[in-house]
């Protein structure tokens, strides 16, 4: 009678190489599928933060009449975050605060107030850790298109409130916070959205205000000067560069000091979330818009009162 040999069945090495490419196909796929899906998470929760900053602005119009002013003015200088701190259920954190003494020091009687880090103030897609700046934000106020040709002309004007009739561009074409990426913790670090550089010349007459931008734009990042001082490291100071920014440049393109001049410098948006970047309007909506916007069409939206025929893109 025959014996029958019977070989146990194993997994041969093609096999083995197949089950590893299809793995290694799945990973793959599902990588970038995982990291647009975090990205896309960030990008909403940043556009909820700008959606809770309207609404606290809403609110304190209500009460008041108007929006509140961009800076209190000495001593304390405090920014219109400060302002609606009750509104975004601060309360406690604001009647802490000692307004006899400048907010643009850490440090003195407000040192523990300002060591304290709000997440409705952080966009989590910009990961910068600004040790010993918990005051830091990604959100700032508009200043307007350009001080140097058009003066303080966006929703947040110095000392002087906005009331919303004053708005006559109409609040849904007329920005209010932008976000923007923090600036980095030491002037060694060159990087062309967070840095501030110095272009070569001051620029500041009105008619000046385009070879500026051209100058800002052609600057040589790892050459050029920068300034000591980061982009909004402290969201309490009501001033431009802490949380006040303009529409000078258009989003994800450089921040310049003009030559040695501060005001009249370009101090741009900007942010992790692709080519573009959430704006909340006057009128309360946070929409995503494109880095590529034409020049002349942000500026446009930076006005209050430009009287600019220009639609939303």
């Amino acid at each position: 009678m025959a014996r029958v040999i019977r070989r146990k069945k194993g997994v041969t090495l093609i096999e083995i190489l197949v089950v590893i490419a299809v793995i290694a196909l799945l990973a793959g796929l599902l990588i970038p599928a995982v990291s647009a899906a975090r990205s896309a998470f960030r990008r909403a929760e940043c556009a909820n933060n700008l959606r809770q900053i309207g609404l606290a602005l809403h609110a304190y119009e209500a009460v008041s009449g108007m929006f509140p002013t961009a800076s209190s003015g000495p001593p304390s200088v405090r920014s219109f975050l400060v302002a609606i701190l009750p509104q975004l259920e601060q309360s406690p954190l604001y009647d802490t605060i000692n307004f006899q003494f400048d907010l643009a020091k850490h440090g003195g009687p407000n040192h523990t107030v300002q060591s304290i880090k709000l997440d409705v103030l952080t966009c989590p897609s910009d990961d910068s850790i600004l040790t010993g700046w918990p005051s830091a934000t990604n959100y700032a106020g508009n200043q307007g298109s350009g001080v140097q040709k058009y003066g303080e002309n966006g929703v947040f004007r110095g000392l002087q409130a906005v009331r919303i009739r004053d708005i006559s561009d109409g609040t849904s074409h007329t920005v209010a916070v932008s976000e923007w990426l923090i600036g980095p913790q030491s002037p060694e670090i060159r990087d062309p959205l967070r840095s501030v550089f110095q272009t070569p010349t001051r620029l500041i007459e009105p008619d000046q205000l385009d070879r500026f931008t051209e100058s800002c734009r052609a600057v040589n990042p790892i050459e050029t000067p920068v300034t000591i001082h980061p982009k909004g490291s402290n969201w309490f100071f009501g001033q431009l560069g802490y949380c006040l920014y303009n529409h000078v440049l258009t989003p994800g393109e450089k921040s310049c000091l003009n030559g040695t001049a501060y005001q009249q410098g370009a101090w741009t948006s900007g942010s992790f979330h692709g080519a573009g970047v959430n704006l909340l309007f006057a009128d309360g909506r946070v929409q995503f818009l494109r880095s590529n916007v034409d020049l002349e069409v942000w500026r446009a939206l930076a006005s209050r009162n430009g009287r600019e025929a220009v639609s939303v893109p």
